[in-house]
């Protein structure tokens, strides 16, 4: 109930907020028209607190009478805080309006793609640029209630993409617009080596979760990569995706710091489970293609060497954890 009643009460002080400002701006024609007749102690500014509590009263009579006393509550008090702040308030609420306008964009056009969705569903969301993983289960439960499950890389918790009977994960494109990508429940890949994996600096990856094996033109190739610093870890690695074909050719990349730049890893604490996500968009010219492998693994970009991956007695063992198959098919 907290996640509807934040949407909820947003609303209500957004509206209080345009009740005010067309308040304040009646109160200031009134003063203009009326300045001989206007007592010495009154002013625009608090006839416009006057109407703000009248707005405030107004709201709940209209809004919330018939839905809850909380809400009527929530009005009353928001009515004290304007009587106090004025119009600073007023600007607040309004800003906080715009902010959840703003952070409500992607949701809407997932839930016009989805007036429903089946039971056992689960939803992921890849490094949002705007609206967290918390925002999303807010208006997740808020539009269709205990289902679907959220989670997303903000959580840091592992993503369990194939617990559920359906899973869409969702990533971003430059815009800020949510692109949807249905996990497939039967995957046919292999990695080698078997994972967990450590690496001769001290992380290790213990877990690769990827959507699809089968690939589509002008989409992407999404995965999550679970990764522990098992010692601190005295340099900024980067992390490396390539996917190529049979002859080595390079088909898509990702290479970046973990989180985008925002958890390099010595700032890694010890033993704690740090998540990532990889995005390898497949360009709309990409050919038809079969046998592709996705190679993942770390570097120095000081120096551009591949860290390498090692045994248990520290004998080396690959410089790069691969899984295969992948495909690039029209769909």
């Amino acid at each position: 109930m907290l996640y509807v009643s934040f949407f909820t009460y947003t609303a209500i002080i957004a509206d209080l907020a345009r009740r005010v400002k067309q308040s304040q701006d009646r109160a200031t024609q009134v003063a203009a028209t009326t300045a001989q007749s206007r007592p010495p102690s009154a002013n625009p500014v608090g006839v416009g607190r006057l109407w703000a509590v009248v707005a405030a009263i107004s709201i709940a009579d209209q809004r919330t009478w018939r839905q809850s006393y909380w809400a009527i509550g929530v009005a009353v008090v928001v009515a004290a805080v304007v009587v106090f702040g004025g119009a600073r308030v007023a600007d607040a609420a309004a800003g906080l309006a715009e902010y959840t306008r703003q952070i409500r964009v992607p949701f809407r056009d997932i839930s016009r793609a989805h007036p429903t969705f089946p039971n056992d569903t689960y939803l992921y969301f890849v490094h949002s640029p705007l609206t967290t993983v918390w925002d999303f289960e807010g208006l997740v439960f808020a539009r269709y209630g205990r289902n679907p499950k959220v989670n997303g890389t903000d959580s840091g918790s592992p993503a369990e993409w194939r617990a559920h009977a359906t899973t869409f994960v969702y990533y971003f494109d430059d815009s800020g617009k949510p692109i949807e990508l249905l996990v497939e429940q039967n995957l046919a890949v292999r990695t080698m080596p078997t994972l967990p994996v450590r690496f001769a600096a001290p992380i290790a990856l213990e877990q690769i979760e990827v959507v699809d094996s089968r690939l589509e033109r002008g989409k992407a190739l999404v995965a999550v990569l679970n990764w522990r610093a098992f010692d601190a870890v005295d340099r900024n690695y980067t992390i490396f995706a390539h996917l190529v074909d049979d002859q080595g050719n390079q088909i898509a990349q990702h290479d970046a710091q973990p989180w985008l730049g925002k958890a390099p890893t010595s700032t890694w604490e010890r033993n704690r489970l740090y998540v990532d996500a990889i995005v390898l968009p497949i360009s709309l010219d990409a050919p038809a293609a079969e046998r592709l492998r996705l190679e993942i693994g770390l570097y120095d970009p000081a120096t551009l060497q591949r860290v390498a991956i090692v045994d248990a007695p520290g004998a080396f063992l690959n410089d790069k954890v691969v899984v295969e198959p992948f495909s690039i098919v029209s769909k």
